[in-house]
């Protein structure tokens, strides 16, 4: 079968991450994304402020992009733009982004040479916006600047996809996420200049929605898969609430490609990682340098089997994890960022098409299989075959058996995560 080539990249430059993407990122059969290798998990961290960092404090932008790199991310959703609404500076030291504000003059200064650090790692970028545009003229006229910045500048193969419309479009720019055609009419301009200027992936991001179609009874509201017309996948950020919403990334791919509902490469462009040691932001509290994470998981079994879910369903991951917002802390100091994308790494790179016997739960690839899930789901005892050896890997790698313990139950302390293993 035929893949649709959409993203440019370069197989020959020098890298550190462990898990490169090479070459062009497209859309491969089935609806699921891939490389120059054949099909790939892609799993990215944020690092929202990236640009601004650069401007003002090089040296620790770099320690990011190197940590990143060194944790074993793809690469890093970063923003374009976010603050200054209509190219207007706030001076309110309240202001929710002051000191890390990206504006067009932090860009056109700081795009090239940070994305150029980043290639030399061998990392990618999803870029993402959150600010207010004076008008549309200002906005797709941006759009023309800011591709052409990078195209010129010799880094589009950086570039996995661009957000058309920005961070969270439901919260940030509700008018257009409650008219679907009207938001459609609207980023199609956006579209096609990216296209020409990059030939990326596009993603129309995020609309607030998390089901795969329109719902009857709400039609002001967008399906997920509404929103992405004229793009290349879907963009979600789906529950946080945990452990409830564990599964939630497995509901959203047995809808749309289970039951092919819509087959479009899905991206979980904000999965919440953790805010420890950190607390979490709120109001109340004494601001606190890295919990600027809402609704975080600081809870190693919920983390591992939400991000395992993600990847073994082959939507692409972008973890977010406290300092990841706003940089006021180093990147890399909460408790997980250095283990979660290792940990993961026991799940092959074509998972998702592990389909071989269409089960929903246990995907399998002859007498291979592989699981993701919660202990609690109950699901692990009623294999669709019978097993004849399995493995169970948390975030802290192979769970081993009590030696007291037959090795045909579940280790004592696995919660939850991936089982591999062989049918008999």
């Amino acid at each position: 079968m035929s893949y649709v080539l959409l993203a440019g990249g370069s197989a020959s430059a020098p890298t550190t991450v462990a898990r490169p993407l090479i070459g062009p990122v497209r859309v491969m059969p089935g609806g699921y994304l891939g490389d120059d290798t054949g099909y790939r998990r892609i799993l990215l961290n944020h690092d929202f402020p990236l640009l601004n960092r650069w401007v003002f404090d090089e040296a620790e932008a770099k320690r990011g992009v190197e940590a990143t790199a060194r944790a074993g991310f793809q690469g890093s959703r970063i923003m374009h733009l976010v603050s200054d609404d209509r190219d207007i500076h706030d001076p309110d030291p309240n202001n929710y982004w002051q000191g890390r504000e990206v504006t067009k003059a932090i860009f056109r200064a700081a795009a090239v040479p940070a994305l150029s650090y980043m290639r030399s790692f061998g990392l990618r970028v999803i870029l993402t916006a959150g600010h207010e545009y004076r008008d549309r003229t200002d906005e797709y006229g941006w759009w023309d600047e800011l591709t052409g910045i990078l195209r010129d500048g010799g880094v589009a193969d950086v570039v996995l996809w661009p957000e058309a419309l920005g961070n969270e479009v439901g919260i940030n720019r509700p008018w257009l996420a409650n008219n679907t055609p009207a938001a459609m009419a609207y980023v199609k301009p956006i579209q096609d200049i990216i296209r020409r200027n990059l030939g990326t992936l596009v993603s129309n991001g995020d609309f607030g929605e998390e089901t795969d179609l329109p719902n009857p009874d709400k039609p002001w509201q967008a399906s997920l898969c509404g929103p992405s017309e004229g793009a290349d996948l879907t963009d979600i950020h789906p529950r946080r609430h945990m452990p409830d919403s564990v599964r939630y990334p497995h509901t959203i791919w047995y809808a749309t490609h289970y039951f092919g509902t819509c087959r479009k490469p899905t991206s979980e462009g904000e999965e919440p990682g953790e805010n420890a040691p950190y607390y979490e932001n709120k109001p109340w509290l004494p601001r606190n340098p890295g919990g600027d994470t809402f609704n975080g998981c600081d809870d190693p079994t919920y983390l591992f089997t939400r991000l395992a879910i993600d990847q073994m369903t082959g939507q692409a991951t972008c973890y977010l994890n406290g300092p990841g917002v706003r940089r006021f802390a180093p990147l890399d100091s909460t408790i997980y960022f250095d283990r979660i994308a290792g940990a993961l790494n026991v799940l092959p790179e074509d998972i998702a098409t592990w389909q071989g016997d269409h089960n929903p739960s246990f995907f399998n690839r002859g007498k291979e299989f592989v699981y993701v899930g919660l202990l609690d789901w109950n699901q692990i005892d009623h294999p669709p075959h019978p097993v004849e050896e399995w493995t169970f890997y948390d975030i802290n790698g192979v769970v081993d058996w009590d030696e007291r313990q037959s090795h045909a139950e579940v280790p004592k302390g696995w919660l939850g995560g991936v089982v591999k293993g062989t049918y008999a």
